[in-house]
């Protein structure tokens, strides 16, 4: 029996497609469908090709331990939008980032998140990693990253930024817009913590300001941020 598998190995999760067959014929027709995979996510990915007895997956993963941790998935296509989700940046990959090279206090990093989000969606009109803002007392602040900078030390160790960064489609982009709204957020924000005058995203008919009214979902919206970003923005820098 001869087996094909596709392992992809993605932030310590293993990924895997598995295909048996006797025939040879309908094996490498099976392994044809790799070519339709792009570059970009061929390159994570290892074809590896067994002459084994057994049937399974789960026989392959009993004789070598190298595919012992991986879980199978049903197809091509599902192994590759797996990998693109995993490869995706997100908001505690940035906020790892953030804390790691400018040592941000909790404040001033979620509103460096926030602001580094705003700013690129409102310019490209794509966002430029997953994230879920909502609209808490003092600002825009993404949950999962206030979850993790207040109550772990992933943030301080997460090593998974440049990696990701590696297959970032806009890198020059999104590291520009990273340094400077790291700078213009320290010098707005550095004592606005109880200062509302200074408290940008807390003017009228802001998106932070448009989910409060909102009451029953403090979810802010891609499409407020696209429409009224304008009215937060951070000044230019002064020196």
């Amino acid at each position: 029996m001869l087996h094909m598998i596709a392992l992809a190995k993605q932030n310590g999760i293993a990924l895997a497609y598995h295909f048996a067959a006797t025939d040879k014929e309908e094996f490498l027709k099976k392994r044809s469908e790799l070519r339709n995979i792009s570059p970009d996510f061929l390159a994570g990915i290892s074809i590896h090709v067994i002459n084994s007895e057994g049937t399974t997956f789960a026989d392959i993963q009993s004789m070598d331990p190298y595919f012992s941790d991986a879980i199978q998935l049903d197809s091509v296509s599902e192994l590759v939008e797996k990998v693109r989700r995993l490869s995706q940046l997100n908001a505690t990959d940035i906020a790892a980032y953030l804390v790691q090279r400018y040592h941000l206090n909790s404040f001033l990093l979620q509103k460096t998140l926030y602001y580094i989000y705003a700013d690129y969606l409102e310019k490209y009109r794509e966002p430029p990693f997953i994230a879920d803002f909502e609209a808490f007392e003092h600002g825009p602040v993404e949950r999962e990253v206030y979850r993790k900078n207040k109550y772990t030390d992933e943030l301080e160790k997460s090593g998974l930024f440049e990696g990701k960064l590696a297959v970032y489609p806009k890198t020059a982009e999104l590291l520009l817009t990273i340094k400077t709204t790291v700078e213009q957020c320290k010098q707005q924000y550095i004592a606005a913590w109880d200062d509302p005058g200074k408290n940008l995203t807390h003017r009228k008919g802001t998106p932070w300001s448009r989910a409060r009214a909102r009451q029953e979902n403090l979810k802010i919206l891609d499409e407020d941020i696209c429409a009224y970003h304008h009215l937060e923005r951070l000044p230019t820098l002064t020196k």
